[in-house]
This record gives structure tokens, C-alpha cells and sequence, in this order.
């Protein structure tokens, strides 16, 4: 009785607003995938499941904010990122690369502030982010959010879905990396903004397409039919959802 009632609250939470921009934490996923996002594709439903992990997520993310703010080391949860944001460089870059979202949080720690990237992961995945690392796609997301706010300091913690184990990865800034992900930004807006879908990436089988939520229209033949049906309507989108100093910087050439 009450497990349905669920559910049907839980889908109603991740009903989001009809964006055509890339939010920070897309960056590691496919260029197609994104823009296929970003030109509002029809995605396969989350899994009732799906939508609990999403959730734990989210109460993850408010424990940890709850204890940096009662550690009294907290500076910002949340920060905002997008073309209004009150920091000069960030709102400059948000409205050119058509980027908006937020970070998880910002520490500072012995005077030194960080970027807060928040994870949690089953323990199998856990323990291989212990030995290698996190994952390429946490690290792109964590170098996008220090380039958007300038701050050159980034930790990623990890918590064990499992066992509440801690792991943390600190991280520098770093200008090569950051230019790499601008440059994909750069190359997934031109795809969009002129209705079209960059190449495929990966195999059928591999792991990214496996979990991706267009995965059983990605390879049709005529995939883009869709964008064509819809193309007034999303030229409309686009132009509301696009700053114009967005148009003068691609006319530089940028």
C-alpha cells in the first residue's frame, strides 16, 4: 500500500525544468549523451530503485554540509553557478559556455579554501577508488568546478555505502585539464545550437552505454528525426535559454 505512494512522490521529485544547457556534473559523460540531454531526447524512466539511490545521494550531501557547517569550517553550500552568479568570473564563463548548476559545497581548512565534490559508492567500487583513484568523471567534474570559481583547491570524499568508511582525494588545479573540458564544452554547444548530435563514442556494450538513458534510441538510424520534428520549438528554447555574450564569444571565434 504504502511502497507505490512512494515511488509516485519519488518521480514527481525529479520532474526538473526543461533546460538546454550542460550542468558541471555531465562533463564526464558522453559529448553525445549530453547534447542529446540538452535537446530534450526522451529518456528511459528511472527505476524506483534508481530514484532511491538519487536520493541517498541527495541526504548524503545535506549530512556533510550539516557537519562542515557545525565544524565551523564551512564558507558556501551549494554555490551557485550560472550566468547570475554573484562572482564576476563565474557568471562570465557560465553565460559563454552555457553552464548551469552548483557545487556541493566550499571548505576552508587551515585558511585554505576547497571545492567539495560529495560521493557515495558501493563498497566494491569503494575499494577500487582507494587503490586507483576516483573515477575520470569525478575528477572532470571537480576540475570544471574549480575552473568556474577560480578556487585551485579540490577534494573529493568518498563515502562506503556500505560501511560509512571515509575516503578523500585532494586535488590541484589544473590548467590543461580544465582547457580539455572547456574545449568538449565548447564542441557539444555547436552540435546543439546547430540541432544536431555529436558522433557516437562507445561500443553498444560498454559500460557507458549500457546505463545510459538513450541508449535504446542513440543508434537508430534516423535518431534525429526527433530534432527535426522539433526544431522550432527548440530553436525557441535555445534562444531564451542562451546569453547573448554567449553569440558574441563564438563569433570571436573562442
Amino acid at each position: 500500500m504504502l511502497i507505490p505512494k512512494i515511488y509516485s512522490y519519488l518521480q514527481k521529485q525529479r520532474t526538473n525544468k526543461i533546460l538546454t544547457t550542460i550542468s558541471p556534473w555531465q562533463i564526464g559523460h558522453c559529448s553525445r549523451q549530453i547534447a542529446m540531454a540538452m535537446l530534450q531526447f526522451p529518456q528511459e524512466r528511472l527505476t524506483p530503485q534508481q530514484l532511491l539511490v538519487f536520493e541517498h545521494g541527495n541526504s548524503m550531501h545535506d549530512r556533510y554540509q550539516s557537519y562542515f557547517e557545525k565544524m565551523g569550517i564551512l564558507v558556501a553550500k551549494e554555490l551557485p553557478l550560472n550566468s547570475k552568479s554573484e562572482n564576476k568570473w563565474t557568471s562570465h564563463q557560465c553565460k559563454i559556455l552555457r553552464i548551469r548548476g552548483r557545487t556541493d559545497a566550499v571548505v576552508k581548512v587551515d585558511g585554505v579554501d576547497y571545492i567539495i565534490e560529495l560521493k557515495s559508492a558501493k563498497d566494491k567500487s569503494f575499494n577500487n577508488m582507494k587503490r586507483y583513484g576516483p573515477y575520470e568523471s569525478y575528477r572532470d567534474q571537480l576540475q570544471l568546478y574549480m575552473f568556474l570559481t577560480q578556487i585551485k583547491n579540490g577534494l573529493i570524499l568518498v563515502e562506503n555505502k556500505d560501511t560509512q568508511e571515509l575516503a578523500e582525494f585532494d586535488f590541484d588545479y589544473n590548467e590543461d585539464h580544465s582547457g580539455r573540458l572547456v574545449k568538449k564544452i565548447n564542441t557539444i554547444n555547436d552540435y546543439v545550437m546547430n540541432l544536431s548530435l555529436p558522433p557516437i563514442e562507445f561500443k553498444a556494450d560498454s559500460f557507458e552505454c549500457t546505463y545510459c538513458g538513450f541508449k535504446s534510441i542513440c543508434r537508430q538510424k534516423d535518431v534525429e528525426k526527433y530534432i527535426k520534428e522539433n526544431a522550432v520549438w527548440l530553436q525557441v528554447l535555445l534562444k531564451a535559454q542562451t546569453h547573448p555574450d554567449y553569440f558574441k564569444y563564438r563569433k570571436e571565434g573562442a
